[in-house]
């Protein structure tokens, strides 16, 4: 019985060990890395890559990423959306909300992730939503 319960007790560690590997969130920690090299931030604040539970019926593990700092000069609509469409995101899947506060800018990724930008006066963030394995 000594030796099932070590042969159990192994498979067990194993299985184990599986659920434990961290899932991979370098496609969106490498879309926001090109984001803060294209935009021009100072005092850029980084957020670590977190994974989270998407709410979707599926239940897929969705991938985190942001940034923000400030800009050297104020964005306006027409340069946030040269923006986009220079980091290749189409506008027809933009969406811009009025600047009462500023602007925020939703895109959908090719990945099936979202994007969104927030620019109030000289202040900018981006956060992105991707899948992670």
């Amino acid at each position: 019985m000594g030796a099932w319960a070590a042969l159990v007790a192994a498979g067990a560690g194993l299985a184990l060990a599986g659920c434990a590997t961290a899932p991979d969130t370098r496609p969106v920690q490498d879309e926001l890395d090109r984001w803060v090299d294209k935009v021009p931030l100072s005092q850029v604040q980084r957020a670590e890559p977190k994974t989270v539970t998407c709410p979707s019926r599926d239940g897929q593990r969705q991938a985190v990423a942001e940034a923000s700092g400030r800009t050297a000069e104020p964005f306006d609509e027409r340069a946030l959306r040269e923006l986009l469409a220079d980091m290749g995101y189409g506008t027809n899947s933009l969406i811009i909300e009025p600047p009462t506060d500023g602007y925020i800018l939703s895109a959908r990724r090719p990945d099936g992730g979202s994007l969104t930008l927030r620019a109030r006066g000289d202040e900018f963030s981006v956060s992105i939503l991707g899948p992670c394995s």
